[in-house]
C-alpha cells in the first residue's frame, strides 16, 4: 500500500509532464513507436515474478528527485523533466515490485519510451555519421580504396559520396537499444552483466552500420549495381546480425 501512495503522489505532482507526453504523442512529426518501449515495459512489470519488500520503500530518493524535479522546472526542458519523472517512478515501480532486486531493464524501457528518438536524430546524427563514416573509411582502406574522409562525405578520386541523416543509423540505435533491454528482462540479467550486454550491443549495432556504409560505397562508387532492395532492406539485415549477436552473447553472459 505504501508504494501505490507513493505512486498516486508521484502521478499528481508530474501531471505536466504527462500532459507534455500525450502533447507529444500527437504530434504528426513525432515517432509514437515509442510507446512500444513503454508496452514492452508493462508487460514484463506485469509477468515477471515479484519480489515484495519486507520493508517500506526507502523515500530518500524519491524526495531528492522531487526536488530536482521542483527547483529545476523553471529553468529545465520538458524532456529533462520527463527523464526525473520516470526515474523517479522507476523507483518506486522496482520497489514495489521486486523489493530491493535492481532492474535496469525497467529503467531503460522507460526512457526510451519517452519521445527521444527526434532529440537523438537532433543532437547525435552528426556525431555518428562522422564516427561511422570515419570506421567504414579505415575499413574501405584495408580493402585497398584510397578513400579519405572529409567532412561527411567519402572523396574517392575527386568524387564525393555524402552520408545523409539516415545514415547515422539513430532510429536503429533506439530499436537496438529496446532490443537489448527486453532481452536484459527476458533473461533477468543483473546490473553488471546489463552494462556488459548493453555496451556489446552498441557496438554490435554500430558496426552493422559501418559495413552497411561501406556496403553503400560499393554502389555509389559503381562497384556493384545497386539491387532494388538494398536501401530498404539492407539497414533491416544487418540489424538482425547485430540482433543475433547480440543475442548469443547474452547467452553467454547470462551463463558466466
Amino acid at each position: 500500500m505504501q508504494a501505490l501512495r507513493i505512486l498516486l503522489i508521484q502521478a499528481i505532482v508530474f501531471w505536466p509532464v504527462w500532459q507534455w507526453y500525450l502533447a507529444r504523442l500527437g504530434d504528426p512529426a513525432e515517432d509514437i513507436s515509442v510507446l512500444v518501449a513503454l508496452v514492452t515495459a508493462g508487460v514484463f512489470l506485469l509477468w515477471k515474478k515479484s519480489a515484495p519488500r519486507q520493508t517500506p520503500i526507502p523515500l530518500r530518493i524519491p524526495i531528492f528527485l522531487l526536488l530536482l524535479y521542483t527547483i529545476t522546472f523553471p529553468l529545465s526542458p520538458p524532456l529533462l523533466r520527463a527523464v526525473i519523472a520516470v526515474i523517479t517512478l522507476s523507483y518506486t515501480l522496482n520497489g514495489w515490485r521486486f523489493g530491493d532486486r535492481f532492474q535496469p531493464w525497467l529503467y531503460g524501457l522507460l526512457l526510451l519510451s519517452l519521445p527521444v528518438i527526434s532529440p537523438m536524430q537532433f543532437y547525435l546524427s552528426y556525431p555518428v555519421r562522422l564516427i561511422v563514416g570515419k570506421l567504414a573509411t579505415i575499413l574501405l582502406q584495408v580493402l585497398g580504396f584510397p578513400v579519405v574522409f572529409e567532412g561527411i562525405a567519402f572523396n574517392w578520386g575527386g568524387d564525393h559520396i555524402w552520408l545523409d541523416e539516415l545514415c547515422s543509423g539513430i532510429r536503429k540505435l533506439w530499436a537496438g537499444l529496446y532490443f537489448t533491454f527486453a532481452l536484459v528482462a527476458f533473461y533477468d540479467l543483473e546490473k553488471k552483466k546489463t552494462v556488459v550486454v548493453t555496451g556489446f550491443s552498441v557496438l554490435a549495432f554500430l558496426m552493422a552500420n559501418v559495413l552497411r556504409t561501406a556496403l553503400l560505397f560499393y554502389v555509389k562508387a559503381d562497384f556493384l549495381a545497386e539491387p532494388w532492395w538494398l536501401h530498404q532492406w539492407g539497414g533491416v539485415i544487418m540489424f538482425l546480425l547485430a540482433a543475433i549477436a547480440t543475442v548469443c552473447f547474452a547467452q553467454r553472459v547470462k551463463k558466466e
